[in-house]
């Protein structure tokens, strides 16, 4: 059997993710690197996972791999499939302007608030998906009915296996949207309630959007050698077209400024454009309440020509608590050096950012 992984780079993702974990005094993290055109896994890091040379180390409860087996609500990272949603049926384009308060309270008298207070913020689509904010995507997805919210996530494959074929893999949630109940409806705009995934489904997505928006099922088997040294590749994998070329290609540009000038700054990489995602969510202790919290940072390189879609999820920090803080120099780290060992070059041209804001200036009857 042939698999996808590559070996230098799994360490040094493996490396990264123990030091991080540790650093953040976090239960556990993981990082998945997905190669965009083709779907093939290039790294999945799960920390404290099994020393071969050691394998009695640990208890049977972690002899797993978190990467596919522990699901979690994914946050603003899911912002992204929102957007997705709202740019392809025509609710919103990239510089529609938006006012967004800290607090908004939805015509079903249901109040939402951005992480940290702030004067209404006059921002285009991009900007409310650059600086995270929850009120102006609840603003956007007022336009988009509830089955089409739905759709859209099922679309990116959430609720379902990716086929993967490892034992362990679980399918995450997605609540029927007929059991969404008034609240959840908004939630799941910003990855909150009705919807949760493993580290390797939230890296899909972005890894779809990176290609175009098209779906390539993940994979780690590239084909088998037979004893007599004849290679025989795997079957083709799935290839579904999830969101149009230029839906895509918007989005993209998008999730660049929430690296240039958004919340995903520590994410940028010198010479590189990066486009990607920060996610702080609510998680689940022991009792059921909301008390832990997922922070990650999901990204693409080069945004111009995506090759790398790489996820990073740490679970429940307690010396930081952002995405972009504490999962954005993870990314960093390991997409660098990915990109040094695939011979990727530099980028070769300057980003044409959509606005972000409309200024004081402009007219005060905006949505």
């Amino acid at each position: 059997m042939n698999l996808t992984t590559l070996r230098d780079l799994q360490w040094k993702a493996q490396a990264a993710i123990d030091k991080r974990v540790k650093e953040m005094g976090a239960p556990w993290g993981a990082i998945v690197v997905i190669d965009v055109p083709t779907g093939q896994i290039l790294t999945l890091a799960d920390s404290g996972s099994v020393d071969p040379n050691d394998p009695a180390a640990l208890d049977n409860a972690d002899r797993f791999a978190r990467s596919v087996s522990s699901t979690f609500e994914p946050g603003s990272t899911a912002k992204v499939v929102s957007m997705a949603a709202a740019l392809e049926t025509g609710a919103t384009t990239p510089i529609d302007r938006w006012k967004a308060p800290y607090h908004y309270t939805t015509e079903n008298n249901q109040t939402f608030r951005d992480s940290t207070p702030h004067p209404t913020l006059k921002l285009t689509s991009t900007g409310i998906l650059a600086q995270s904010s929850n009120t102006g995507t609840v603003k956007i997805g007022e336009r988009v009915p509830t089955q089409v919210r739905y759709d859209y996530l099922e679309k990116f494959g959430f609720g379902s296996k990716t086929g993967l074929g490892l034992p362990t893999e679980e399918s995450g949630t997605l609540i029927p949207v007929e059991k969404w109940d008034g609240r959840t409806k908004w939630t799941v705009l910003f990855g909150q309630g009705g919807v949760a995934s493993n580290a390797l489904q939230i890296t899909q997505v972005f890894a779809t959007v990176a290609n175009g928006g098209e779906y390539i099922a993940p994979h780690l088997v590239k084909g088998f050698t037979a004893p007599d040294g004849t290679f025989t590749p795997k079957e083709p994998v799935e290839r579904t077209q999830v969101i149009s070329p230029e839906t895509a290609a918007d989005l993209l540009l998008m999730l660049e400024s929430a690296v240039d000038e958004g919340t995903g700054g520590q994410a940028q990489i010198p010479g590189y454009r990066v486009a990607g995602k920060t996610g702080t969510a609510q998680a689940p202790d022991a009792n059921g309440q909301m008390t832990k919290i997922v922070s990650c940072f999901i990204g693409v390189v080069t945004a111009d020509n995506p090759r790398l879609a790489v996820g990073v999820v740490v679970f429940d920090p307690s010396n930081a608590t952002y995405g972009g803080v504490v999962a954005g120099p993870v990314f960093k780290e390991v997409a660098a050096y990915a990109l040094q060992a695939l011979g990727v070059p530099p980028s070769g041209s300057e980003p044409q950012l959509f606005p972000m804001d409309w200024g004081k200036s402009a007219a005060e009857d905006e949505s």
